[in-house]
């Protein structure tokens, strides 16, 4: 395990493969007026302190536990209301499930609490408040204080290689590395074949991804593929103007938009697996002798972090040629 402060601070989230920082405010546009600030930023009334693990390794699907404080101090002098969030979020493949990670709290100087989690963007999401329900509330001065304790269980993804937590008002990110497998690395797609494509002269392009996780992807591989037109070129090819097929068990087969044929179940680690596409120009409608398609194949392993390292989104730019 693992301690990060980050140099830029950031609103809470569960993200793709990111770290998550603290409740903050960065890069704000708008200009405080002096007469503004008391209503724009309400005074600090609570401090929260997240104490260190004790590093031992790291931890194993289904085995020890990490233990760590979490200390929220009243610096105001009157009652302050409080209700904390925790934020988890994994640092591999694939998005965390509640039955991935155990979390838990035990009040060392607080009054019973409830903690409450569930997923939200590849990750998880909580809230600990008062078990009598609502904020807690905090004498003048007064400090509260929980131990959190975390562990990863057998159900954890053997694609993934850890962890982040953190907590809203600290900018503090702990880091929990989970097996000691080199996992956690990306899904990867690159394109090859034609550039160019005319009437009498139809282009293949060839779709190949490589599973780099470090395990076997016990999920399918789904793709979508894109057509626009590139720069300048705004709407000079039509996109009807181009047919599409598969090669499937030996043959082609019409596409229909956003409806490719399926990658292999089970991508073994290291392995990968490709796709042809065949593009035919069989319409007229360009409105210049030449113009530039762009294209896009975007995919992922079903249940990957957003926009994390098990998704792509492959990119080539071709010449079309009426």
């Amino acid at each position: 395990m693992s301690v990060r402060r980050p140099h830029v601070r950031r609103r809470p989230r569960l993200v793709a493969a990111t770290g998550v920082s603290a409740l903050a405010l960065a890069g704000a546009a708008a200009t405080v007026l002096p007469a503004q600030a008391a209503s724009a930023a309400p005074p600090l009334t609570t401090t929260v302190t997240v104490g260190n693990p004790v590093a031992s390794g790291p931890l194993q699907p289904g085995g020890r536990a990490e233990s760590f404080t979490v200390t929220v101090k009243n610096i105001s002098n009157i009652t302050a209301p409080f209700s904390g969030s925790v934020y988890v979020t994994p640092q591999g493949v694939l998005s965390l499930g509640q039955a991935d990670v155990s979390v838990t709290e035990t009040p060392i100087h607080a009054p019973a609490t409830a903690l409450a989690l569930g997923t939200d963007n590849g990750g998880l999401t909580g809230s600990f408040t008062a078990k009598t329900g609502g904020e807690f509330r905090i004498p003048a001065h007064a400090s509260y204080s929980w131990k959190f304790t975390l562990s990863a269980t057998k159900a954890w993804p053997v694609n993934d290689n850890g962890f982040t937590v953190a907590f809203g008002g600290s900018s503090k990110v702990l880091d929990f590395k989970v097996g000691g497998a080199r996992t956690g690395g990306p899904l990867t797609a690159t394109l090859s074949g034609g550039d160019y494509l005319a009437a009498n002269h139809p282009m293949y392009e060839t779709l190949t991804v490589v599973n780099r996780t470090g395990a076997a992807l016990k999920a399918p591989i789904w793709e979508n593929l894109y057509l626009s037109n590139a720069g300048s070129d705004y709407q000079t090819v039509g996109r009807t103007d181009i047919r599409l097929s598969t090669w499937q068990n030996g043959h082609w087969v019409a596409w229909s938009p956003n409806n490719l044929p399926g990658l292999p179940y089970g991508l073994a680690a290291g392995a990968s697996a490709s796709i042809t596409v065949r593009f035919q120009l069989v319409g007229q409608t360009m409105t210049t002798p030449t113009g530039h398609i762009e294209l896009h194949i975007a995919g992922g392993v079903n249940g990957a972090v957003p926009n994390g390292a098990g998704t792509f989104d492959a990119t080539r730019t071709f010449l079309v040629r009426r």
